[in-house]
């Protein structure tokens, strides 16, 4: 049973196509890295994840149930996190774990797991980006979910805390999570992600490990070892209709 099992979607914003039959499955214990340009509608495809919008076509399941049945079995961090500034950590790990049912052995152990000791009895408007952070992926997986969607988790964040942030997500998909990503941290994400999925505007640009998207994109074979960033670089030129070298 895939976590994810998304066919042919589409999503109008008013008379703008957003999403152009879209296609994606995820399995448990599989990271996948979501990337694309600014606009490319990356962000509307969590959303239809997580049920928060419906797409105009096209089905979306999530462990073959309805997108936002089951919202315990995902679990959700947005680029952008809001907290209450006057809170601890502690306090808001305890506040999330009673409103998704959660015993305090596990708000103990995330405060462990994820390096929260040290301030846990500290308020948020006295906390780093890189802090807060460590709290939203913490609030995120709370109830162990079966899948993790993230949104930009490492904007804003120094380099130790960006490598930090995709160990603990290396460690939930080797648990069995299924983890989508979605990501400009092309170099740090391909460390990490089993494939990718590149969406320019609206529409699958490419799919696969590294050396299946160089494939299904017509790219040459002598491009072979190229990064995720060249290819990156080299499909949203090809898309864009620029000569590639």
């Amino acid at each position: 049973m895939n976590a994810v099992e998304c066919r042919d979607l589409f999503f109008n914003r008013g008379k703008r196509s957003v999403l152009k039959g879209i296609s994606l499955q995820i399995a448990p214990g599989e990271l996948v890295a979501l990337i694309g340009p600014n606009g490319a509608g990356k962000s509307t495809l969590i959303k239809l994840l997580l049920g928060l919008l419906k797409p105009a076509s096209g089905s979306v399941r999530i462990f073959e149930k309805e997108a936002g049945s089951d919202p315990l079995n995902v679990g959700y961090l947005p680029e952008n996190v809001s907290f209450y500034s006057g809170m601890t950590f502690e306090e808001h790990l305890s506040y999330f774990a009673s409103l998704k049912g959660v015993g305090r052995d596990r708000v103990e152990e995330l405060i462990s797991v994820l390096g929260l000791e040290c301030v846990r009895k500290q308020t948020l408007n006295r906390s780093s980006k890189g802090q807060k952070q460590r709290l939203g992926l913490a609030q995120a997986i709370l109830s162990k979910p079966g899948l993790l969607l993230l949104d930009e988790p490492t904007v804003g964040l120094d380099p130790q805390a960006s490598a930090f942030m995709y160990q603990e997500l290396h460690r939930l998909k080797e648990a069995g999570c299924a983890v989508l990503v979605c990501t400009h941290e092309l170099l740090l994400a391909q460390a990490y992600m089993d494939r990718a999925l590149m969406i320019c505007g609206g529409k699958k640009a490419a799919e696969g490990t590294c050396r299946e998207m160089i494939r299904q994109s017509g790219l040459s074979e002598e491009t072979a070892e190229m990064s995720l960033l060249d290819i990156y670089c080299r499909v949203l030129d090809k898309e864009n209709g620029k000569e590639v070298l």
